[in-house]
């Protein structure tokens, strides 16, 4: 199964066992699920994204229902959960960065910005 856009797709996915010779995490392994992890393509984790900076969960998810034609509805609880998990993937992604780029950058809470703690 993958969520699009455009509605939800069910892709045959074949499971291929792994060799007893390697040491493998699992014991079968999903060509599509290493390359779309989330089961959801990088256009709707975008929009999803996009609606929930600028919105709140329960609205961005009624505004990707309005409109594109997913073929469901969407919950908040859903929007909230995959954003977290985008966030953490590109956080885990900067690995040494990440550290050297939130110290010096200020942080945001609604209308009022506090400096990390090197500027203080």
């Amino acid at each position: 199964m993958l969520r699009t856009l455009f509605g939800t797709l069910h892709l045959p996915s074949p499971r291929y066992k792994s060799c007893p010779c390697t040491a493998a995490e699992a014991a079968t392994v999903s060509s599509l699920a290493r390359l779309l992890p989330e089961r959801t393509t990088p256009e709707l984790l975008f929009w999803e994204a996009k609606y929930a900076a600028l919105t709140s969960y329960g609205t961005a998810a009624t505004l990707l229902t309005e409109t594109f034609p997913l073929g469901r509805d969407l919950d908040g609880t859903a929007i909230r959960h995959r954003a977290h998990q985008l966030a953490q993937r590109l956080e885990d992604e900067l690995d040494e960065e990440r550290f050297s780029f939130i110290e010096t950058c200020p942080r945001g809470l609604d209308t009022a910005f506090h400096r990390s703690r090197s500027r203080t």
